[in-house]
């Protein structure tokens, strides 16, 4: 008995370290505070984060910066300029999520990355109403 008390509350300890770590992490906080989830795609040499808004898929690192107005990437501006390709400033590149949901994206030398798919749809379609709300565009 002892020992499954112990054993639950190991379980409840890690649980609560766990959301501690996901509120600390910037960028699990600002993707989820913007309706989004975040999502880690695994690189091959590393893992990023990417937040998504409802079908839209962008750099949760990319939102980071737009919101504390410390830059504009590359992903940020080619879908706010209505751009709908990757070529020629990105490379399309599928990664594939911690789950193992592969991912198309349009990675840039700024690293910064959006789907392919969203690139496609546009700023003006309603699939990526939540991403223009969470870009403030």
């Amino acid at each position: 008995m002892k020992s499954l008390i112990n054993s639950s509350l190991l379980i409840i300890v890690s649980f609560f370290a766990l959301a501690a770590g996901a509120i600390n992490n910037p960028q699990i906080r600002e993707c989820r505070i913007r309706g989004g989830e975040f999502v880690v795609v695994e690189t091959g040499s590393d893992q990023v984060g990417l937040c998504r808004l409802g079908s839209a898929f962008i750099g949760a690192r990319d939102i980071m910066f737009v919101i504390n107005n410390d830059g504009n990437p590359k992903s940020v501006e080619m879908y706010a300029s209505e751009m709908k390709k990757c070529d020629p400033l990105g490379r399309a590149q599928t990664l594939v999520t911690l789950e193992g949901v592969a991912v198309e994206l349009c990675v840039f030398n700024d690293g910064s990355m959006i789907a392919l798919d969203t690139l496609h749809q546009g700023r003006y379609s309603a699939e990526n109403s939540l991403l223009n709300q969470a870009l403030g565009l």
